[in-house]
């Protein structure tokens, strides 16, 4: 069965975060790729962006090494985010 285009999905975590927040977790994944973001209350990066995580998911399956931020996946992650920031928008996702 052929994989749809990409999932968005949001969900709060059950655990306090480093410094006592509660992280919104917002996530978007596609067949190869998995961009997870996380933010504070307010819909703002935690730890500056620190936390957000990238990772190829036919190189790296189970997930153990992030590639946010690195400049080799940095068209990747731009159009993952926009993806993401679209459907945030679309079903009212504000944080």
């Amino acid at each position: 069965m052929k994989w749809r285009g990409s999932c968005c999905d949001t969900y709060d975590m059950f655990y306090l975060g480093n410094n006592g927040e509660q992280p919104h977790v917002r996530m978007v994944r596609t067949d190869r790729w998995k961009l997870v973001l996380y933010l504070d209350a307010d819909g703002h990066p935690l730890d500056n962006g620190s936390r957000h995580e990238l990772f190829n998911l036919k190189n790296d399956p189970e997930e153990l090494t992030s590639l946010y931020g690195k400049p080799s996946v940095a068209t990747v992650q731009q159009q993952l985010d926009k993806q993401l920031c679209t459907w945030m928008w679309e079903a009212s996702v504000t944080k």
